[in-house]
């Protein structure tokens, strides 16, 4: 360091926290799965724990800052923050039936299940597919991906399009770029350099450099206030329900690719935004689906990205007060003309038809997404409709956790 003092943004008991929540991983997968844990303290945006993979002397290339992977339904909170801010309540809706033909292209729920009509806040919590690209084709795809890229997503982003089936997470973002854009969310919408180095002082003590931890209002806080009480539900009602044992408010989405070829699980609360990704690649670097393993049939977000959330948050929030998100307004800020009318603060909930039936716990973990079409990193064609995972228990009105396309486009990770 030439006598420079480094002093870095990692907390030693989150960075240690983990690895061990991803070590925790039951024996029994594949030798070729990765995994990627970005967390970031949403207050500055310095990172408080990374883990790119287990060794950096076997593979050079960290699974959470070169390797990328669809985002899925983990995207659709960028069309839900964009109709916010061009008009829509959380009480607005759309049908959720299957198929669906929208602008020529075929759209389906998991299963081609047809669900009733589904407000924004019920579109969220099980992740209905056709409702949200409906959204989407209303509100304009390019709207969509503007706001992903002013959350946090670098522009170049693999499979960035403008195409209406974006919204169902045809991107293939870096999970530190996911873990950047939920932190902006759990900052109220202020966005944050994503930095590892807080600051550099020379050998005589003089400080040479010092992060800009000031930050940039990128979307209101009315608008931060509804998207993430939409994306409270997803925790509380949908097919995030483990996070629901860290016993304190958490905003959270699932993802995964087609085929189970990746799976994500992203939360926050107003201090912390935690990004984890699970994928496998074959002997030839290539994509591959994961090989299901332990207590699930099926990989999904919401089963072992859930669990390494939950207990890496666990130790990360331990020594933090209980935050609350901030409270809704109730439609006390402008509106748009995408959707005309607040409705009034009662109707911000979960309709009563999607209350879901008693399930047992492995019927409640399940989640699938999947769509037609695998990435490839060495082409960004739009992807073509997806399919939906289930919710959580589903009932004729509830949906499941959709998705877009998967993939991963960088073989493997590494520490």
């Amino acid at each position: 360091t030439g006598g420079y003092r480094i002093t870095t943004t990692i907390n030693k008991t989150d960075q240690d926290a983990a690895v061990a929540a991803v070590q925790a991983l039951p024996e029994g997968h594949s030798e070729n799965l990765r995994a990627a844990l970005v967390s970031i303290d949403a207050t500055n945006g310095g990172i408080l724990a990374l883990y790119g993979g287990a060794d950096y002397l076997t593979s050079q290339v960290s699974s959470a800052t070169d390797a990328v992977a669809q985002a899925g339904s983990t995207f659709k909170p960028f069309a839900l923050v964009g109709a916010l801010e061009k008009g829509a309540t959380l009480s607005n809706g759309y049908s959720g039936s299957s198929p669906m033909s929208i602008e020529g292209t075929t759209f389906q729920n998991y299963g081609n299940t047809s669900y009733g009509w589904s407000n924004l806040i019920t579109a969220t919590a099980y992740s209905i597919n056709t409702p949200y690209v409906q959204l989407n084709r209303d509100l304009g795809p390019e709207v969509t991906s503007d706001v992903a890229v002013r959350a946090g997503y670098p522009k170049d982003t693999m499979g960035l399009d403008t195409t209406v089936q974006n919204v169902l997470g045809s991107a293939s973002p870096h999970t530190i770029d996911i873990a950047t854009a939920y932190a902006t969310f759990a900052a109220q919408g202020t966005r944050h350099e994503t930095h590892v180095v807080a600051q550099v002082a020379n050998a005589g003590g003089d400080v040479a450099y010092t992060a800009n931890t000031t930050g940039e209002k990128v979307f209101s806080d009315d608008v931060m206030a509804d998207a993430t009480y939409a994306m409270q539900q997803v925790v509380s009602e949908g097919s995030g329900k483990t996070a629901r044992s860290l016993g304190r408010p958490i905003a959270a989405k699932t993802g995964s690719s087609s085929e189970n070829k990746s799976a994500q699980f992203v939360g926050f609360t107003p201090q912390i935004a935690t990004a984890v990704t699970l994928y496998q690649t074959g002997a030839d670097g290539s994509e591959e689906s994961i090989t299901p393993w332990g207590s699930y049939d099926e990989i999904t977000g919401s089963t072992y990205p859930a669990d390494i959330f939950t207990q890496y948050m666990t130790t990360a929030l331990a020594d933090l007060p209980v935050a609350e998100f901030a409270q809704r307004t109730s439609g006390s800020y402008k509106r748009g003309s995408l959707y005309g009318t607040v409705a009034p603060q009662e109707e911000y909930e979960l309709e009563e038809e999607y209350v879901e039936p008693e399930q047992d716990e492995e019927q409640q973990s399940e989640e699938k997404e999947d769509t037609s079409q695998d990435s490839d990193p060495t082409q960004q064609d739009p992807a073509p409709a997806a399919t939906q995972e289930p919710a959580p228990g589903p009932t004729q009105g509830s949906g499941g956790e959709g998705s877009g396309q998967g993939g991963v486009g960088s073989p493997q990770g590494n520490g």
